[in-house]
């Protein structure tokens, strides 16, 4: 949820956040909230499959009548792999567990010995 703006084709900012509406007391904190959820994501591949993330999110801790806030704030590198159909994805698991399989089989098998 919130605002997406591209920029660029290579740098993706999202601005948004979280409302916890079962909680009065965050309902009632959440009128003092400073900081909103940022994510700028920066393209490093044409193709957008590896990014570089930076993002900061807001909590409010309910557990206190005050309702303090706390950031998390952070950098990551993302790989990202997007299918036309969710058959290319079962077809590439179904291939990986085939390959596990075989290798099981092998082992099992090849003869024990003993050594005297």
């Amino acid at each position: 949820t919130g605002l997406r703006l591209l920029l660029n084709n290579r740098l993706v900012v999202l601005i948004g956040g979280n409302i916890d509406i079962n909680n009065p007391n965050v309902l009632l904190a959440n009128k003092n909230l400073v900081s909103p959820d940022i994510t700028i994501e920066y393209m490093l591949t044409k193709d957008g499959r590896w990014r570089a993330v930076g993002f900061n999110r807001s909590s409010i801790v309910a557990t206190d009548l005050t309702g303090s806030q706390r950031n998390k704030t952070g950098v990551k590198i993302t790989y990202r792999k997007d299918y036309d159909k969710l058959t290319k994805a079962e077809r590439i698991l179904r291939r990986e567990e085939k390959r596990k399989n075989k290798k099981e089989a092998a082992a099992e098998k090849q003869p024990l010995t003993k050594n005297n």
